[in-house]
């Protein structure tokens, strides 16, 4: 199926700011932008049926929008793969946004061919915006999640770690990997 994205959805994207996500829901068949910033009660949760198309920081720093609006289209015909690792995922977003750290670009899919486990990555945000935080998690937890936290100029990790969850439940895993990330953006 392809996902209809338009240069309106660019400019919502925009127009949200640090924060803002482009997100494709597979039950209603539509786009919408969102921003994850808000508490338990935000409405824009992310939930099983959610696919992140874009972040905020996935823009073009030009002016470039049909060379964007191809791109993601790509990015979309591959929709199942995220699928497919989003019920390991969806806990972890909300742990971490609890923890005041938010997606700020669309996941990366990783090892979904050949014998390596699929992993997704992601990156978050601190609120302040000092810190980025990558998250690579493993389908189910079934491999120790990775963590390394970033400043803002920096191209090596400040932090790295390595945590081991696979015995824990996926939303015990969540919190777990949560708790570490948000200690190591704020050890900085």
């Amino acid at each position: 199926m392809d996902i209809p994205i338009e240069p309106a959805h660019l400019t919502q994207l925009r127009d949200g700011g640090p924060g803002s996500l482009l997100v494709w829901h597979e039950e209603a068949h539509r786009l919408r932008v969102t921003a994850l910033t808000g508490g338990d009660d935000d409405p824009d949760v992310l939930g099983y049926a959610d696919i992140i198309i874009a972040g905020y920081r996935d823009l073009p720093d030009a002016d470039d929008t049909e060379a964007a609006i191809q791109r993601w289209a790509v990015r979309a015909r591959q929709h199942a793969l995220q699928r497919g690792l989003t019920p390991t995922v969806a806990p972890l977003r909300v742990a971490m946004r609890r923890r005041g750290l938010h997606l700020r670009c669309a996941p990366d899919i990783i090892g979904a061919t050949g014998e390596d486990l699929p992993e997704i990555a992601e990156e978050y945000e601190t609120d302040s915006g000092h810190a980025v935080v990558a998250v690579t998690t493993p389908l189910g937890y079934a491999a120790p999640a990775r963590i390394l936290v970033f400043d803002d100029a920096a191209c090596e990790p400040l932090h790295t770690l390595a945590i081991e969850v696979e015995h824990a439940s996926l939303l015990q895993a969540a919190d777990i990997v949560a708790a570490a990330a948000h200690a190591a953006a704020y050890l900085m």
